[in-house]
């Protein structure tokens, strides 16, 4: 399981319905309930030890009432605690300042081809990109071509991906930025830890369902196979 480290908030959840169309692709209807309303009093409480990471979406970022909290918290967090950011196609509405800031203070910065390229252009550039991220490893992920690592300092580095047939695209960026960051705290380097992520997510499209992530097991026998 997985232990909670807040207090249970009381109240009606929300839902989200995915339509799936051909081929794999989403459309998500969705009601907000308690989940939407943390309380940086309950942020505040959660215990954060050196290579804890946290990972924050756009969705968070750019929701009224989750917004002031989750950000008020994102931007004080410890230097040992690491920041995942992956803005997702809600990057627009996150307010400049904010999105600076948090780009700042981030240690990986996630999205997919479409979703980093709307970055790029509101920010001016690749290279304003890079000056805004100075200590952020970037991960564009490609889909079927698997992702281009940008690390902080060095090239840019292309990890291939693996071809499978495309069910179900939901929680596929999801699944590879999981695996990525799982790895790489396990010690892996970042190229060998692309690698897994890609497997991953290849594997997951191929499956029915929001959450196919593979195990850990099976990420290990779709590598030996290919």
């Amino acid at each position: 399981g997985v232990e909670l480290v807040v207090e249970e908030l009381v109240g009606d959840i929300g839902t989200c319905i995915t339509l799936i169309e051909p081929p794999g692709r989403r459309t998500f209807i969705t009601t907000e309930g308690v989940e939407a309303e943390p309380q940086i009093e309950d942020l505040d409480r959660i215990e954060l030890v050196p290579g804890d990471w946290i990972y924050a979406t756009g969705y968070d970022l750019a929701h009224p009432s989750s917004s002031a909290a989750i950000s008020q918290w994102l931007l004080r967090l410890p230097e040992h605690v690491g920041l995942i950011l992956d803005l997702g196609p809600v990057e627009a509405e996150i307010p400049d300042d904010l999105l600076r800031r948090l780009l700042e203070r981030a240690t990986l910065l996630t999205g997919n081809d479409l979703e980093i390229n709307h970055l790029i252009q509101r920010l001016g550039g690749a290279d304003e990109l890079r000056e805004a991220t100075p200590r952020a490893l970037i991960v564009r992920r490609t889909g079927v071509h698997g992702c281009v690592l940008w690390p902080a300092v060095g090239d840019r580095i292309e990890v291939p991906g693996f071809a499978r047939e495309v069910l179900d695209t939901t929680g596929a960026g999801d699944t590879h930025t999981g695996v990525l960051v799982a790895s790489l705290m396990d010690g892996m380097d970042v190229v060998t830890a692309a690698r897994r992520a890609n497997a991953a997510a290849a594997e997951a499209v191929s499956r029915l369902g929001p959450a196919r992530a593979p195990r850990r097991d099976e990420i290990d026998a779709f590598l030996a196979e290919v």
